[in-house]
């Protein structure tokens, strides 16, 4: 785990986070009308998100979660992606590097890593896109629904869950806010059987989505 330089939230002052649990209190409640006065989330939710950020109070004290839900499909698409693009690095590393221009400040620029020539005609990223396709479509993936918390965030409690949704709406968000809950809120949940996906599904839409973010 990689060393954190802030203080965990359980570890700060008590007005600190009286101060943060109600202030995500007063946005959850706020957006009730909308959201259904469980969570708040400033993405904008239109029911085919592959993930969300989201905030939701706990049963058990005066804490909240800070939480990130990704559909199975999602973490599916991340994993061939990744692997993809670390078949290129084996091709040719992949090296950025900053350079100045016209106007302040410095640009990106990764042209030293492009290599036609060894990919295939290529660019790298077209390269990566094919080739995420080509996993996708024919290595098999293994993912399960799993909720897990970490204490070491500092803004509430962290909380990753993995669900075997098509895509995050916030009927979704909602029902999974109250199985957490008739769970008990469980530091760590694994489902035993892995998510059934279409492979030929998930390579027609290999591409990963942004949120689009709301001004609160």
């Amino acid at each position: 785990m990689p060393k954190r330089n802030h203080t965990p939230f359980f570890d700060q002052p008590r007005s600190r986070k009286k101060l943060d649990y109600i202030r995500i209190k007063n946005r959850v409640q706020a957006h009730a009308p909308v959201l259904g006065g469980e969570f708040y989330s400033n993405h904008l939710i239109h029911g085919h998100n592959g993930w969300l950020d989201f905030y939701f109070l706990s049963t058990y004290g005066r804490y909240f979660y800070n939480a990130t839900a990704r559909t199975a499909g999602y973490v599916i698409k991340e994993s061939a992606y990744e692997q993809a693009f670390d078949r290129s690095e084996q091709i040719k590393p992949y090296k950025v590097r900053f350079r100045r221009h016209d106007g302040p400040g410095f640009v990106m620029d990764s042209s030293e890593s492009e290599a036609p020539e060894l990919f295939d005609g290529l660019t790298r990223h077209e390269w990566v896109t094919r080739e995420r396709r080509r996993i996708l479509e024919a290595e098999p993936f293994e993912v399960h629904e799993t909720i897990d918390k970490d204490y070491g965030y500092r803004f509430g409690v962290g909380l990753d869950a993995v669900l075997d949704v098509p895509g995050l709406s916030i009927e979704e968000i909602n029902r999974f806010i109250e199985r957490f809950r008739d769970l008990g809120e469980p530091e760590h949940y694994r489902r035993p059987h892995p998510v059934a996906y279409d492979p030929a599904s998930l390579s027609e839409d290999a591409h990963l989505e942004s949120n689009e973010l709301l001004i609160d």
